[in-house]
């Protein structure tokens, strides 16, 4: 087992750390703006580790192999996070405190996890998961922030929670079979909008108890807008929303 460890107080660098193998174990810790840190792996039962506090930082990290996990934290304003996994049962955590931060997470294979959550407003983050049986995951508080979830394959799962935020846009895309969604929008949260999208036979917007609630899109709050677009057969829809002047609708072909 390899382990690599870097710690760095700086203002403006470039930190890359590369590992081929398996049971590697990679570590960062940056303070300061404007840097570029990266972890790059090839193997199985991998993880990596990226804490970076300050402002206009780059993180990213690749995984290509199973069973491998990566988390990553940033703290401050205008960071963006990018992690993209190759391979099956892996895992990503992204946790980003600040206001205009960015996560872009990719992950392709069988049993993946994916998991964003951002606090304060004007974020945006954006999952990408290709395969069967994955999971995708966001949880945002705040105002003006942006999350999209596209999934492909069969038997995954996307679940959206937004805690007392305004003028959010939230976009869930589903192709294929037996996938599942759910949206949650706590109390007070006004203005918002919400699309979900499910393209094949025997999807099903809510009904999942391992996520907290049986709901497919639950709202609470007034004057925001809910679409929910479903194309197949054998496919089931629901929508709880509490508050005034709210717009919902579902299409179902």
């Amino acid at each position: 087992m390899k382990k690599v460890i870097l710690s760095a107080i700086l203002v403006v660098t470039t930190s890359v750390l590369f590992a081929q193998g398996d049971n590697n174990k990679a570590s960062q810790n940056v303070l300061g703006n404007s840097n570029r840190v990266s972890i790059d792996q090839e193997g199985n039962k991998n993880s990596a580790l990226q804490n970076v506090v300050g402002n206009y930082n780059l993180v990213s990290a690749d995984q290509d192999g199973n069973s491998n996990t990566s988390f990553q934290t940033t703290v401050g304003d205008h960071n963006s996070s990018k992690i993209t996994q190759v391979g099956n049962n892996n895992s990503l955590y992204v946790f980003q405190s600040g206001s205009y931060q960015q996560a872009y997470v990719n992950s392709k294979g069988n049993n993946n996890l994916s998991a964003v959550v951002q606090r304060n407003s004007n974020n945006y983050t954006s999952i990408s998961q290709s395969g069967n049986e994955n999971a995708g995951i966001s949880i945002q508080s705040g105002n003006y922030n942006v999350t999209k979830i596209r999934q492909s394959g069969n038997r995954n799962h996307a679940f959206v929670r937004v805690e007392n935020g305004r003028n959010n846009k939230i976009t869930v895309s589903e192709t294929g079979k037996n996938n599942t969604s759910t949206t949650l929008l706590k109390t007070g949260s006004d203005h918002n909008i919400i699309n979900v999208r499910q393209n094949g036979n025997g999807n099903v917007s809510g009904a999942n108890s391992f996520y907290s609630g049986n709901y497919g899109v639950y709202v609470s709050g007034d004057s925001n807008m809910v679409h929910l677009n479903q194309r197949g057969n054998n496919n089931i829809a629901s929508q709880i929303v509490i508050g005034n002047y709210n717009s919902i609708s579902v299409s179902q072909h």
